[in-house]
């Protein structure tokens, strides 16, 4: 009986949502906005819903409306079989299988198909037993999960009476058993025996009780089960154990029928069961795979193979390789004892088998298809990012897929020689997770899907990612060639981006520009790491900078390279400073030109000496020396303040013949004042002290000479000390 979880689609219940607020509304509004509000409510409505439908067809809501509809039963007492609807691009789905009305998840997995069968160890009547699904995208997005579908079993049937499962089942001999007890409604369990012993009870739910028997023996083919419950109650129940046969000597890889028929201790022999058809394990099988490297005009191909399953008295001593080339039909077989083997194929289509050769046979033969030669189409890699589990990696499906995909990476990462690996899976599955064991972190993976068709394998798509980046080894190189100027300079360098050695795909490049007293002037980001040159813009001039480059990738960025550079000095700027004031004194020049004569006289005034005026040496004549003694003017002495001054004056003989002394009245008590007049061009000149008069009073300390000889044109040269 299948259980089926009805839900309504989010799109129609929205629908319908706002069918019932335009109706609330409707009885709500004016009589006057009633029309133009309900057709702007109703356009809102249906921009919703159109949006709500191109998000589900994408995928964006809570998964395919299909995928939710997920079908559950019980094929049997231990066999519980979920279905979907796989219907759309998504063909991989997650899938949980949760026991009891708490969900208690017992299983979890990708599933490529739309159907599960679940094999539970509790027998399905025991209690809950749920199912729910969620579609994988690709390796970053799944979507949300689906409701769960529930197969509820005997649990909530109601009985009056204890009921034990399984109930008149075949056992398997020593083999390991679950039974439980649901009792009767207010009751609960309080022993379960196998064959009249009691073993511990396990809690199943809040009132189902189970046991677990190690190891099923029964020396007749019946068994029973007991269950006492709190009322005093006890059930039993009754189920078969069947005999382990071991068919011997059998053949590898062959087919058999049986049939059997069984009796009763002291009975005669029942009828003949009906006839089953089995087929025995291979003796060893192998997963055989290819490498393909071209030449001029032939290809060879290198065959690899591995064992995937062998017994273990299956001993290879050889392997049989048999090459069939297309064209003229011929076939070429050779035995190695390696796991590959290089062969020199044709330009065409050819089918390469390889088998296993043992003491007790040989192996089924296992087939490989090289196709034609070709040009292989351009594909663009994938990026990828795993994590600390492995890769989960995600292509998109192919309509000419007939017999699987196979994914093959080298263990090494891009490191030569290639350790080679792959992984075939079916032709509906298109999602593939590796474990991270043989995978190191900051390596570089690249992985190639192969489709696999009639006329052979071809590369469907290309990914390569790290497990975890790290910070890059190298640093780039600075060209020394710079383009260099006043206020800024051009930086060029040189790294290989897309080399598979680096630790981390390269993001971009950090650029600092330093000084011994600025660690940080300028900090550049170059986001493409295919871009290589960078201005760098506002430096001064004339000024010795360093500079620090760094490439770097998500973990951050790795070893710098550091270079000096030099601005150059701004001759321009130089050079207007100097012919500016130049350019300034022309221009007055010219200015002043029509102004010249009047000038060139003012400065005359200002710098020249009269032509007419003559100088000449101070002498000191015995006259002057005379007078000089008798004044007492000439002796050295200390004083406070001093003024020595040289007057030649055109004077007339009135004035020449007198000494002036020209400091008012009366002077100071405490200043002494000393005139002396060179008389040097003045010969025969008496000089005398001349007699105070009352008539004409004189100062003391005047002296007057006179002579009435002397000229108007002569010169008269005046000392004058003063003491204070």
């Amino acid at each position: 009986m299948f259980y089926r979880q009805r839900r309504c689609s989010p799109a129609r219940a929205l629908l319908l949502s706002c069918i019932v607020i335009a109706r609330a509304h409707r009885h709500s509004v004016r009589a006057c906005l009633a029309a133009v509000r309900m057709r702007a409510l109703c356009a809102v409505c249906f921009l919703l819903l159109a949006l709500w439908e191109s998000a589900d067809r994408l995928g964006f809501t809570s998964g395919h409306c299909s995928a939710q509809q997920v079908q559950v039963r019980a094929l049997d007492s231990w066999k519980l079989e979920a279905r979907w609807n796989t219907s759309g691009e998504t063909q991989t789905h997650e899938v949980q299988v949760a026991r009891t009305s708490l969900f208690e998840v017992l299983f979890q997995g990708n599933v490529s198909s739309g159907v599960l069968v679940w094999r539970s160890s509790l027998p399905l009547e025991c209690t809950y037993h749920s199912v729910r699904i969620r579609p994988v995208y690709n390796s970053t997005f799944s979507s949300t999960w689906s409701e769960w579908a529930t197969n509820k079993g005997e649990r909530n049937v109601s009985s009056d009476k204890a009921r034990l499962f399984p109930d008149g089942k075949l056992l398997q001999e020593r083999s390991p058993a679950y039974c439980c007890c649901i009792p009767p409604i207010r009751a609960q369990v309080t022993q379960i025996l196998f064959r009249n012993k009691p073993y511990p009870l396990i809690t199943i739910d809040s009132s189902v009780r189970a046991i677990l028997v190690p190891e099923v023996t029964a020396p007749m083919s019946m068994v029973s089960f007991i269950c006492r419950d709190s009322t005093g109650a006890e059930q039993s129940v009754l189920n078969y154990v069947t005999c382990d046969v071991c068919l011997q000597p059998l053949q590898p890889s062959c087919q058999y029928s049986t049939s059997g028929r069984c009796a009763v201790q002291g009975s005669s022999w029942g009828p003949w069961s009906p006839v089953s058809r089995f087929s025995t394990e291979p003796l060893v099988t192998l997963d055989i795979w290819m490498k393909i490297r071209h030449q001029a005009n032939e290809r060879s191909v290198t065959v690899l193979w591995k064992i995937s399953e062998s017994g273990l008295d299956s001993v290879v001593e050889v392997f049989e390789v048999c090459v069939e080339q297309d064209g003229p039909r011929r076939r070429v077989c050779v035995n190695v004892t390696e796991l590959q083997v290089e062969l020199a194929v044709g330009l065409g289509v050819c089918n390469v088998s390889v088998r296993a050769i043992t003491l007790r046979g040989s192996s089924l033969s296992s087939l490989i298809s090289v196709p034609a030669l070709h040009s292989e189409l351009m594909l663009k890699e994938k990026r990828i990012v795993g994590n600390s589990e492995g890769f989960l990696l995600s292509w998109s499906p192919s309509s000419s897929v007939t017999c699987g995909y196979t994914v093959e990476w080298c263990l090494m990462g891009n490191a030569v020689p290639c350790d080679l690996q792959w992984r075939k899976v079916s032709a509906n599955q298109t999602s593939l997770f590796l474990g991270a064991g043989g995978f190191r972190k900051g390596r570089r993976y690249t992985f190639k899907i192969y489709r696999c068709q009639t006329e052979g394998h071809q590369v469907h798509e290309k990914h390569t990612g790290y497990l975890e980046e790290q910070r890059p080894v190298s640093a780039p190189e600075l060209l020394e060639s710079l383009n260099a100027r006043w206020s800024s300079v051009a930086l060029q360098w040189s790294f290989n981006e897309d080399d598979p050695a680096h630790p981390g795909f390269i993001t971009g490049y950090n650029l600092t520009i330093y000084t011994h007293t600025n660690p940080a002037v300028e900090c550049v980001w170059v986001e493409d790491p295919h871009c290589k040159v960078v201005r760098v813009e506002g430096l001064q001039e004339g000024q010795v900078y360093g500079v620090r480059l760094a490439a770097c990738t998500r973990a951050g960025c790795g070893a710098e390279s550091v270079h000096t550079i030099r601005t150059l000095q701004n001759h321009y700027l130089l050079l207007v400073k100097v012919v500016t004031p130049l350019l300034i004194l022309i221009g007055c020049c010219v200015c002043l030109w029509p102004c010249r004569k009047t000038l060139k006289g003012i400065v005359e005034d200002i710098f020249s000496f009269p032509s007419d005026h003559s100088l000449k040496i101070l002498e000191l004549n015995d006259s002057l020396y005379e007078v000089s003694e008798k004044l007492r003017v000439l002796q050295v002495e200390d004083c406070r303040w001093c003024s020595l001054e040289v007057v030649e004056v055109r004077s007339s003989v009135e004035e020449k013949a007198r000494l002036v002394f020209t400091g008012g009245d009366a002077e100071p008590p405490d200043q002494s004042v000393t005139a002396v007049t060179n008389l040097t061009y003045l010969s025969g000149l008496q000089v005398e002290l001349l007699p105070h008069s009352p008539e004409t009073p004189q100062p003391s300390g005047y002296v007057r000479v006179e002579d009435p000889g002397l000229s108007t044109s002569d010169y008269v040269t005046s000392v004058t000390m003063a003491t204070m």
